[in-house]
This record gives C-alpha cells, structure tokens and sequence, in this order.
C-alpha cells in the first residue's frame, strides 16, 4: 500500500478554498451555520449532498472527502460534490446547542430537511458519519421521497444504542465507546472546563494518544485531524445526543426504500460485528463495506474510498441494481466485505 493512500489530504478551515458559501440558515431549532456550494440552479431542483458530521465533529470533518473530489475533477472525472451542503449541526461547530427547544435526533432529523429545502433542493442524497450516520439513516425513513440514497460510514447503530441503555452490556460490546461515553458525562459537568482540558491535551501531544483506538494508523494521522477533534468537541452535546439515541428502533429503518450502504473500518473500536448483520435484516436494500485501512474515521482515513461508494449510491438507477439484503447479502456481511486501499 502506497504510504499516500492514507489520510492523504489534512483537515482544512478554508472554505474559500472549496468553494463554499457560508450561510446562518433558520430553522425549528434556530439558525444553523451551513456551509454549500450550488453547481446548479435550485430552481432546477437539482439532487444535494448532504454531508453530516458526527460527534466531536463539523463541517470541517468533510475537507479532506471535498479535496480527494476535486483530485477526482482534476483527473476529468464527473465531480460526486457539486451540489453540497454541510450543516454544523445544532450543538457543535459553529451552530449553538438550542436552549429552552426539543434537542433530540427526531429534532435534528427535521432540521436537516429544512436546510435543504430553504437551500431549494427536494430530493437529497446523505453521507453521514458516525452520529450523522444514523441521522442519515433517520431522515431517510422519515423523507422517503426526498432521500435517494445513504451512505453511512462509521454508523453508531445497533451497539452503541444498546451499550448507552446498559452499561454493562457497552463494556463487552463496543468498550471504546463505553469509556468515551464516561469521559464525556465527567467533562459535560463543566462543559468550557471540559473543553479547555481537551485543548490542552492537545497541546500537550497527548490527545493523539487519547483517541489512537479511532485511526487505524495513529502515528500517520495527520496533526490537523487531531487539532480538529480538539476544536469540535462538545461534551453536552454528546451526552445529550447519546441518550436520545437510545430511543431508537430498528424497525423504523425497514421503511427506508433508496439504496443505503455502510462503510467502515474493520477495526473500527465503536461497531460490533453484528451491527452490519443487524442492519441487513432491517433494511430493504443494503450493502456495506469494510475497509482494512481505516478505522472509525474513514472520512479522513480513506476519502477517497468514501467517493467510491458515493458514486455507486449516486448512479442513476441504484434502486433497481441494489440487491434485497435477504437475497443476496446475507453472506457477505457476515464473512465481511473487504476492500483495501
């Protein structure tokens, strides 16, 4: 493997430098600082992507997944990014945590819809990792219509909803996310003393160490993606979003009717093996991926095999080749999808 291929752009704060508009939107839980870029008219009510970041995230979180976009233009393919949206979603970034409102994913779901449409777009595809990817998978049961197709990677589902409802049963099944679920409840009781201890963390060198389990490679991880995990957590926010999650239920996935395929590392400390198998049985049509190299950030790790899986999601006519999970995929999910890059 070319030494390259791994988290080959750094995390960037240049918008300029992509193109992208930066615009406080209105919505149901207050304005939402959103960064887009239109390639198209709305009035031709073209198909955005929508990028949502996860926890300890924000806009920034996509960079590197725009730069490995423009390598793909730069060598004359169709660019999978031009009609972008990428919401700081409500608690991180530079969009606040809503005060005296419902701050639950039903809220967050609905409001990634508004943007949309205030941005004049009725139809949508979703990339979301993490926590963004079980919005994703959310708004997609929620706008049928409107969604034509998600791309999840790094999803927290089935295990991180059961290790939040018991402990306990967290500790055997995704630890990592156990533990980060503790630290974040600890800092969340000081939320800016909490803040400014990551940063110093940070500082210190010692932060790559604290969050080492989420890369496959810790040692080549950029600096900028570290410096950025610093920026963007948000304690509350993830304690928050956590409990509210717990809620969840499968059985709502099962009305989602585009094409949704999951992507993530095969170490990835926050999924269990039988997340993917879970997720087949739940959802109509269903694939995933597992990536050798990368580990819970695959954003950053591997961007340019997220625009690879992008492009199939995307591909006119991706429901009628996506094949029902019961028919086909059963078997792979469970022997694992392997692609390396």
């Amino acid at each position: 493997m070319a030494e390259s291929s791994y988290m080959p752009f750094p995390v960037s704060t240049d918008a300029a430098d992509f193109g992208l508009a930066t615009h406080a939107v209105p919505t149901s839980l207050g304005r939402v600082s959103v960064h887009y870029r239109r390639e198209r008219l709305a009035r031709d009510r073209g198909t955005a992507v929508i990028l949502l970041h996860g926890a300890a995230g924000s806009w920034t979180t996509w960079t590197p997944l725009l730069a490995a976009d423009r390598e793909r233009r730069a060598g004359g393919m169709t660019t999978l990014l031009g009609d972008v949206v990428i919401p700081d979603l409500p608690g991180w970034g530079a969009t606040p945590r809503p005060v005296g409102r419902e701050f639950t994913v039903d809220a967050l779901v609905r409001v990634v819809a508004e943007i949309a449409r205030a941005l004049g777009y009725e139809r949508w595809i979703v990339v979301g990792h993490s926590s963004g990817g079980f919005i994703g998978l959310q708004l997609a049961a929620r706008e049928t219509s409107a969604t034509r197709g998600v791309v999840a990677v790094s999803p927290t589902t089935h295990a991180v909803i059961e290790a939040v409802r018991r402990p306990l049963r967290g500790l055997r099944l995704v630890p990592a996310f156990t533990g980060l679920l503790a630290v974040m409840r600890v800092l969340a009781r000081n939320e800016r003393g909490g803040r400014r201890f990551v940063k110093v963390l940070d500082r210190l060198g010692l932060l790559r160490l604290a969050v080492s389990p989420l890369f496959r490679h810790p040692l080549r991880v950029d600096a900028s993606a570290v410096r950025a995990i610093a920026t963007d957590v948000r304690p509350t926010s993830f304690v928050l979003g956590a409990a509210d999650a717990a809620h969840a239920s499968g059985d709502y996935w099962r009305s989602i009717t585009c094409a949704v395929e999951t992507l993530h590392g095969r170490r990835d400390v926050f999924l269990h093996a039988n997340d993917d198998v879970r997720l087949a049985a739940e959802i109509p049509r269903f694939h995933s991926t597992v990536l050798d190299e990368a580990g819970h950030f695959a954003p950053l790790e591997q961007p340019r095999a997220v625009l690879d899986v992008l492009a199939r999601v995307a591909a006119p006519g991706n429901r009628q080749r996506m094949p029902r999970a019961s028919e086909s995929h059963a078997a792979s999910v469970r022997s694992g999808v392997s692609l390396t890059r």
